[in-house]
């Protein structure tokens, strides 16, 4: 027959195998945690642009809501526009408390994009 073991010593099992496994998903939050915020879509560059997928007519509505939901006290200062990898990218130039700021969109590939870069390969 197997001995048990008095309450005292089971119940430090117990609780050192608790903390063992309280530390492990410890870790394995802060893993998580580390490998999303590498991958953050803030708008600071081109790589982190804020995904846009909305209409023609919608893009500068959420554009918008976007510049006013990261930086509620900033005022556009410029716009511009540029292709990359077939990619259209907004991109906009916002003066706030701190200085000035770029904020990239990404629309996704585009016809007018794709157009471009076949025109720039054919004239090299």
């Amino acid at each position: 027959m197997p001995r048990s073991l008095p309450p005292a010593v089971a119940q430090l099992r117990l609780v050192r195998s608790m903390r063992a496994l309280r530390f492990a998903g410890f870790v394995l939050v802060l893993s998580a945690a580390s490998l999303l915020a590498k991958d953050t879509r803030d708008g600071s560059s081109r790589e982190r642009a804020i995904i846009i997928r909305a209409s023609e007519a919608d893009v500068v509505r959420v554009e918008s809501e976007w510049m006013r939901k990261l930086f509620p006290q900033a005022s556009l200062s410029s716009k511009g526009v540029t292709c990359v990898g077939g990619h259209l990218y907004h991109i906009w130039v916002l003066h706030t408390p701190k200085g000035y700021r770029a904020l990239y969109f990404d629309l996704g590939p585009t016809e007018d994009c794709k157009k471009r870069m076949r025109d720039e390969h054919s004239a090299k």
